[in-house]
């Protein structure tokens, strides 16, 4: 679940960090799924394990883009049994790509000088979510405040279209009637929602 979570919460705020507006390549893409996924997962393995590796990063970028191949030909090999010659040809290749990726666990998992090790069952570890978390919130707030300047002008120009000068209101308020003003379904709710809310904010 953490994993699944670092990929579809962490991951688009990673690409937007890095790449902004732009589309990542395909390379790209997946570093910063498997960087999502291994920092949302790093607490609770250190909790419970103790270890990490410092190069699991290489090793998931190595065997993520062959993994939904890897769970298709093992769906599609239990799907075959019994056919004669494609039983045996999707099993044969579920079995080498499954090897493959045994072979890079134990490859990079052997390389004991990248492996951070402490006693398992430390509470403290869970502090890594906060330096995770607080710039993503911090991220999020900024990301809304300018969203809501943003709205909050278009809101002052619309008004001015309308022969409304002096406003005084909160942002909210103002935003809300504005929305609310261009949705609505006729001329004589539009005129009456554009009374009410420019004689509230002019008072």
């Amino acid at each position: 679940f953490a994993s699944f979570a670092g990929i579809m919460i962490l991951g688009p705020r990673l690409t937007k960090f890095f790449y902004g507006e732009k589309k990542p390549g395909f390379v790209a893409e997946v570093v910063i799924t498997t960087l999502a996924a291994t920092l949302m997962t790093l607490p609770i393995i250190l909790y419970y394990y103790g270890t990490v590796s410092l190069i699991s990063v290489v090793a998931n970028l190595l065997i993520l883009p062959t993994l939904p191949y890897a769970m298709g030909l093992v769906f599609l090999s239990g799907a075959v049994v019994g056919v004669p010659f494609l039983e045996t040809a999707v099993g044969w290749l579920a079995t080498k790509l499954l090897d493959f990726h045994i072979a890079v666990v134990e490859f990079f998992g052997g390389m004991k000088s990248f492996l951070i090790e402490i006693e398992p069952y430390q509470t403290w570890v869970f502090l890594i979510y906060l330096v995770i978390f607080v710039p993503l919130v911090i991220g999020l707030i900024r990301q809304k405040m300018v969203k809501l300047r943003e709205a909050y002008k278009k809101a002052q120009e619309i008004l001015k279209e309308n022969g409304i000068e002096d406003f005084k209101s909160d942002a909210f308020f103002l935003i809300e009637g504005i929305y609310k003003i261009k949705r609505a379904e006729n001329a004589k709710q539009k005129r009456s929602l554009l009374y009410f809310y420019s004689s509230t904010i002019t008072r």
